[in-house]
């Protein structure tokens, strides 16, 4: 006893002596140790074989099985799936799981479960159950998932009032007086709601064939709806619910365009809602599963409406009337619907001239998808983002493709007009006034966006309203209308076709003065050769062109029909005329040909041969 003793304080001693050495001599801090790994917990008996294909929420947190170091009583979830279990030896450890999901495990049984009466979620759907005694001790139980297992008798279940929500679809033996009367009972308390199978209930089916807009209240039905059925091939992208006031509007997007029912006062009267939603695969969603996965939108009224989103991604309907739709920050889904919407990406405001006003100084956070259908009026979209990627998708419905759209120039604006739509367009506010005003990309339906401004330059624009076209400073595509235009190409490598009319062309800068003559700006020089194309019927046009570089000249490109042989040249004054023997009322006038060389053109182009040095052409046909 002694010895022990005595070793005891000498062990003593030297710990004192080693904790205040600091490592080194002198009383520093103990040196800090190693961390010990943590120590794996036992897991209950009946999870160790399952390891892989159940999962813990902890804390809130998913946690995996493997490698488990937390606290048992600490776990509020469970879930399992695609499993079997030989017992559930131990389930008792769990003592603060409130939510339990035990989803196509060849159950037969789930006796074990009857002590866990603390569970407020049980879901044990895709089983073989046929007794639901033990279940029906479980008072605390809100949300319960019976679906597709082989129950007929549900009277143990009219115990359970705290229920909020009862699913039993699949389940072929019930039989439907019992399930209404069930129904009466858990939905007495005024929270319950008994999802009613597929055999029992009433379903409304939206598919092509659908009526555009039903309005219904269901509450007043014969037989109300229980079911919202989506036909195949349509997923559950394919869908869009709207809140429109206190009512529901829930949107098909089909192939031959929105098909959708409005539940009135889905919002103020549980009467009026219906229970599930269902798509092909036997895949069904209650209507908060489903906001949940395709989102809510707001939907706004037929009147002329003002609408301001929040700082999230808001998804907005303007529906009929003539809306003013400010997405602020965020990215947005907007629809204008019908009526001549003005649709901001983010803030702005409309003047008391009726102008628009961008707030150029608050960045936009989110690309903004705008949607445009045939039938929506005409919409302006006014946009103003800094950074590139953030930029708006314009996307069009069904009925939309590029080789229906006109582009056309009025004032700053970008105009897209439909052929097969004449009362339709979309005006894109400002896009020639600087890039930050252009929209990001165009989609077209499902197929991939395209790049706004490449697509612009390669389809081209034309003038409204008599206005002269403008180009931008990049490679512009531009096509004129049937009248008399006057076309800018400004900087870079134009694509320039006057098209019909007696039209003016400026390879670059310049102006008609007051008494109809022209000016070139010769002192800002032209970067990128501009081809101007000339066809048989396009009327009387001129070219003005000044360009130091010799290189940068643009080229005269005729179409089918004109040739070498058939061009006549003359002298108007200072100016170069082509006239075409093949067609006297047609002629193509150069600016000040011989007024100096900056003023000639570079080269002439007939249909399928290589250009030809202008100037050495003119030499040898005058």
């Amino acid at each position: 006893m002694e010895f022990r003793n005595t070793l005891a304080m000498t062990a003593s001693a030297l710990l004192i002596t080693l904790t205040g050495c600091g490592g080194g001599g002198g009383g520093g801090a103990p040196a800090e140790q190693p961390r010990a790994p943590a120590t794996p917990t036992t897991l209950p008996i009946f999870l160790q074989s399952q390891i892989d294909k159940c999962s813990f929420v902890e804390n809130g947190a998913p946690v995996a099985l493997a490698g488990y170091s937390g606290t048992l009583s600490a776990v509020t979830e469970l879930n399992c799936a695609d499993t079997q279990f030989a017992n559930f030896d131990e389930i008792e450890l769990l003592s603060g799981m409130t939510a339990l999901r035990l989803t196509n495990a060849n159950l037969t049984s789930v006796d074990a479960l009857q002590g866990l009466t603390q569970l407020t979620l049980l879901d044990v759907s895709n089983n073989a159950l046929t007794d639901l005694t033990t279940i029906s001790n479980l008072m605390s139980l809100q949300n319960l998932n019976l679906a597709n297992n082989n129950i007929a008798d549900l009277s143990p279940l009219t115990a359970l009032l705290a229920l909020t929500e009862l699913r039993l679809s699949g389940n072929e033996l019930l039989k439907c007086p019992d399930v209404f009367n069930l129904k009466a009972i858990i939905e007495s308390t005024g929270t319950g709601n008994v999802i009613i199978p597929a055999q029992c209930g009433v379903s409304l089916t939206l598919r092509d064939s659908s009526v555009p807009d039903l309005v219904i209240n269901n509450a007043l039905e014969e037989t109300p709806y229980d079911r919202v059925q989506f036909v195949a091939p349509y997923i559950e992208q394919n869908v869009a619910l709207f809140v429109v006031g206190e009512d529901l509007k829930v949107q098909l997007n089909s192939a031959e365009g929105p098909r959708s029912v409005t539940f009135t006062g889905w919002f103020t009267d549980r009467e009026n809602t219906v229970a599930t939603f269902g798509f092909a695969g036997d895949k069904e969603y209650t209507f908060r599963e489903l906001q949940e996965l395709v989102g809510l939108s707001t939907a706004l009224t037929e009147m002329d409406d003002v609408f301001e989103g929040t700082s999230n991604a808001d998804i907005v309907y303007g529906l009929g009337g003539n809306d003013v739709i400010f997405g602020n920050s965020g990215a947005d889904i907007i629809q204008g619907g019908k009526g001549d919407d003005i649709i901001f990406g983010h803030w702005g405001s409309i003047n008391d001239d009726g102008s628009i006003y961008i707030n150029t100084s608050s960045g936009e956070t989110g690309k903004d998808i705008i949607i445009f259908n045939l039938g929506d009026g005409n919409d302006t979209v006014a946009e103003h983002e800094i950074i590139s990627s953030d930029r708006s998708i314009l996307k069009f419905g069904t009925g939309i493709s590029a080789d229906n759209i006109q582009l056309s120039r009025v004032g700053y604006d970008l105009k897209l007009s439909f052929t097969n739509s004449p009362t339709d367009s979309v005006t894109i506010y400002n896009w020639f006034f600087a890039d930050d005003y252009t929209i990001g990309t165009i989609q077209f339906g499902a197929a991939e966006p395209v790049d706004a401004n490449t697509w612009v330059i390669n389809k081209g624009f034309s003038s409204a309203n008599g206005e002269p076209i403008e180009g931008s400073s990049g490679d512009d595509t531009i096509n004129g209308s049937d009248g008399n235009d006057v076309i800018f190409g400004n900087n870079g490598a134009d694509i320039i076709q006057g098209g019909k009319g007696d039209d003016i062309i400026f390879g670059h800068w310049g102006s008609i003065n007051d008494d109809g003559s022209i000016y070139i700006n010769t002192g800002s020089g032209e970067t990128g050769k501009d081809i101007i194309i000339f066809n048989l019927g396009d009327g009387n046009d001129t070219v003005a062109e000044h360009e130091t570089t010799t290189a940068d000249r643009c080229i005269l490109k005729f179409g089918t029909g004109i040739s070498a042989d058939n061009i006549q040249l003359s002298r108007v004054g200072y100016d170069l005329k082509l006239s075409f023997t093949n067609s006297p009322t047609d002629s193509v006038t150069i600016y000040n040909w011989f007024f100096a060389d900056g003023y000639t053109i570079g080269s002439l182009q007939f249909e399928g041969q290589e250009p030809l040095d202008a100037v050495t052409f003119v030499e040898s046909k005058m």
